[in-house]
């Protein structure tokens, strides 16, 4: 197995765990539980410190009907180090969601770290991620290596809310609403405050969060969170279309060549070198 080959390998051993984790937001408090992602789903407001994932970036999650729609994530992560020197990562991708729930995610993976630093943007695995809650079914597509890794969908009940002491440095506030990029969206800010000397800090450091939710499309469209430790992310839907997506875009290219172990409603298992999607219907 050639170096590329081990890298892909790593990057599914990755993806799979992760894509199968619920994507319904859980309520995370205190300066510690920053780094987590989520929006409770028991609040359209959100909840202190939290930041937003699209449910389109993993499986799993609540499926959303008749709010159909099709946009690009953007994502940036800045850092500013203390010699001045300025670091910042930028990603996109394109998501869609159809009448029915079935969701698709189109992204380069090239940031995650397990490729070598001279892989140039062209020699990054790009995948395609689909949900079909209506067939059970889920698909991981390498557009490179013009496979796909089809499997059932498996139900699980979301993990337990684990309760966090209550932050009592941390301030909420509602931002009202706003009209971003044609959808009206609710905003919330959260502040966390950690005192001088709580964490070896001789001066106090605020940690905020803001971020606006679309109830039309029950989605996060823009979010905010800046913690003066480790930088400011961004994330941000752009190009937000509202039409019925086309059906072929929750549909794996019939053309490409199964890989990994299918486990189909049929329970058929195997590689299936050599065959191809359509060879499997």
């Amino acid at each position: 197995m050639n170096r590329t080959s081990s890298q892909r390998c790593l990057l599914l051993v990755f993806l799979l765990p992760l894509l199968s984790l619920p994507s319904t937001a859980q309520r995370y408090r205190g300066a510690s539980e920053q780094e987590k992602h989520g929006r409770p789903e028991s609040s359209s407001s959100g909840a202190s410190g939290s930041r937003a994932v699209s449910p389109l970036m993993r499986f799993g999650g609540k499926t959303v009907k008749g709010a159909p729609f099709t946009a690009t994530v953007e994502t940036t992560f800045e850092q500013t180090l203390g010699d001045g020197t300025k670091i910042t990562r930028q990603s996109t991708a394109t998501i869609a969601r159809d009448n029915e729930g079935r969701t698709r995610r189109e992204q380069t993976l090239g940031g995650l770290g397990l490729l070598s630093a001279d892989a140039g943007a062209s020699e990054a695995p790009k995948f395609v991620f689909i949900h079909d809650p209506v067939l059970d079914l889920e698909y991981i597509v390498d557009l490179q290596r013009r496979t796909v890794n089809k499997k059932s969908f498996v139900h699980r009940p979301p993990p337990p809310q684990s309760e966090w002491p209550k932050d009592t440095n941390a301030k909420q506030e509602s931002l009202g609403k706003q009209m971003i990029e044609g959808i009206e969206a609710e905003g919330t800010r959260s502040v966390i405050t950690i005192p001088a000397g709580q964490i070896g800090n001789n001066r106090t450091v605020e940690i905020v969060s803001e971020q606006w939710y679309a109830p039309a499309l029950q989605e996060i469209i823009l979010s905010k969170h800046r913690d003066p430790r480790f930088g400011e992310n961004t994330y941000r839907l752009t190009n937000i279309n509202r039409r019925e997506p086309e059906a072929a875009l929750f549909r794996p290219p019939t053309d490409f060549t199964p890989s990994g172990p299918p486990s189909g409603k049929d329970g058929k298992r195997g590689r299936g070198r050599g065959r191809h999607l359509e060879d499997e219907r």
